[in-house]
């Protein structure tokens, strides 16, 4: 397993949700992406939320080993179509249902975002809850009441930088 310093570790009982941020590339590709990094430290500012980072091909977070299932929202970064079939990969080996209508209340929320899911989302579209451009995640997960009504009831339908596949 990878070991990394500068780590956010916070105590389960004080946070409200927990984000599993994934990068479905190896560690060298994850260092290139400040974008990854920036969200990581971002989300962990907040009180409410706790993230963790996922880094391909492991499905156990850096900071506390924890399991992909055990988190509400998983949110992938990619940068090129061919972390696709790894995003596929990751789901099944975490053993969270791939097909998007399979998956339960039980199951962590999937969003996607990066550069390439704002140019052709179809592909994904029956494996994905939700894609987000950048500025759509910047307004989720930085305000505390955009955090909670995106989280319990997608009325971010309406933003035309995501798409919702469950929306239509």
């Amino acid at each position: 397993m990878l070991y990394e310093e500068n780590i956010t570790l916070k105590s389960l009982d004080d946070i409200d949700i927990r984000v599993g941020l994934i990068y479905p590339d190896v560690y060298e590709n994850v260092t290139l992406s400040t974008g990854f990094e920036l969200l990581y430290h971002m989300i962990n500012d907040r009180n409410d939320c706790y993230c963790e980072r996922f880094i391909y091909p492991h499905t156990n977070s850096l900071e506390t080993k924890s399991s992909l299932k055990e988190f509400d929202i998983l949110s992938f970064t990619i940068h090129h179509t061919d972390a696709y079939f790894k995003i596929i990969e990751i789901l099944k080996k975490a053993d969270i249902p791939i097909l998007r209508e399979n998956r339960t209340n039980d199951d962590p929320l999937i969003i996607i975002g990066g550069p390439i899911t704002t140019s052709n989302p179809a592909p994904l579209s029956k494996f994905i809850d939700i894609f987000l451009s950048i500025f759509s995640i910047f307004i989720i997960f930085f305000s505390r009441n955009c955090l909670w009504a995106f989280f319990f009831s997608f009325r971010f339908s309406s933003l035309s930088s995501s798409y919702f596949p469950l929306r239509f």
